[in-house]
């Protein structure tokens, strides 16, 4: 590790340009956060609004296009960790259905959902 930054909210996922900066989705403040890497300076933030919670974010290298998703597209419950295919421009996504949450305990205050077996998927999105 090289050092740590404060981006002032919840980072959520990065991507990189490979030429040095870093962009990060900041779920609370539904912005896209850019910072170089070598001297972790805040060089540039996005308002995504009217959208949501950013979550997954990839990055086009050769049309240098940055695709975020957000909790207001609809797709699936879960659907977050996302990859591009630069040659089509689809937009992949991994979810699976969830159970339900088991109850709240004092170590685990908001329990996650499980995942249901077997029911894996990627969504594709594109023209």
């Amino acid at each position: 590790m090289v050092g740590t930054i404060d981006i002032g909210g919840k980072p959520e996922f990065a991507a990189t340009d490979c030429q040095g900066m870093i962009f990060v989705n900041n779920e609370d403040k539904s912005e896209i956060v850019a910072f170089e890497a070598k001297s972790l300076e805040v060089k540039k933030r996005w308002l995504i609004a009217p959208g949501e919670g950013p979550s997954g974010l990839a990055i086009d290298l050769k049309n240098k296009r940055l695709f975020s998703v957000l909790e207001t597209m609809a797709t699936a419950r879960g659907a977050r960790t996302m990859e591009l295919d630069p040659r089509t421009h689809h937009v992949f996504l991994a979810t699976a259905e969830f159970g339900p949450a088991p109850a709240p305990t004092p170590e685990q205050p908001r329990p996650r959902p499980a995942l249901v077996p077997g029911t894996f998927m990627v969504l594709e999105f594109g023209e």
